[in-house]
């Protein structure tokens, strides 16, 4: 994991670096990935296959305790938990202030309506944004991914199809594309379209988020 570059910081202070980086952005500077992770996620980045797209990532924050706890006591970086989910709502709460155009990738053509019709009802004021859907992963899917994202040409991505497919997403996206900032943010859409249920939080604390998942 040394090749890899962790975010140690705070939802107030990476809320500061995407608007930084996109203040900074230019027609031929790179797009930017924000990967919250947990040990699950982590673990594909120490195989062969995919290691090359994790490496693509520009800043992967921990999204889990395990990950926590070992930046904090081994690393010596204090740090708190970054959760995909939390970090979704946190950016949609703060849209009215951020003015981007937002793009969101989902698995399928039904949780694409179904968390567009979510947006509308809790951000009646968030209009500029598109939802599609990444089907069959393959080459024809991907395209037609890419060339929707450049008509819209949004300031922000969300990818919420699951690990690890959303990281060699949003690696070949970064390819494809200028300054974007990319998020693969896991069970978010489902979470946020009340699909699938969180754990609590004394749960989440725990480090045990992963049994409670298995076990519902």
């Amino acid at each position: 994991m040394k090749s890899l570059h962790f975010f140690t910081g705070s939802f107030d202070t990476a809320f500061d670096l995407i608007n930084e980086t996109r203040n900074n952005f230019d027609k031929s500077k790179s797009s930017l990935i924000f990967a919250p992770v947990d040990l699950h996620s982590l673990s594909y980045s120490l195989s062969k296959e995919h290691q090359k797209f994790y490496k693509d990532i520009d800043y992967l924050a921990p999204d889990g305790m395990p990950l926590v706890w070992w930046l904090t006591y081994v690393k010596n970086k204090p740090t708190q938990r970054i959760y995909g989910p939390a970090l979704f709502l946190y950016f949609l709460n703060k849209s009215h202030t951020i003015k981007a155009k937002q793009f969101f990738i989902s698995p399928n053509e039904a949780k694409s309506r179904q968390l567009s019709k979510q947006i509308i009802k809790e951000y009646p004021s968030l209009s500029t944004f598109k939802s599609a859907s990444l089907q069959k992963n393959n080459k024809d899917d991907f395209d037609s991914i890419v060339n929707q994202i450049k008509k819209y040409n949004p300031d922000i991505i969300w990818i919420g199809i699951g690990t690890p497919t959303q990281i060699i997403l949003a690696s070949k996206l970064k390819k494809e594309l200028t300054s974007k900032i990319i998020f693969p943010v896991g069970a978010a859409f489902d979470f946020f379209t009340q699909d699938q249920t969180q754990a609590p939080k004394f749960i989440q604390n725990s480090g045990f988020e992963w049994l409670y998942r298995l076990m519902s």
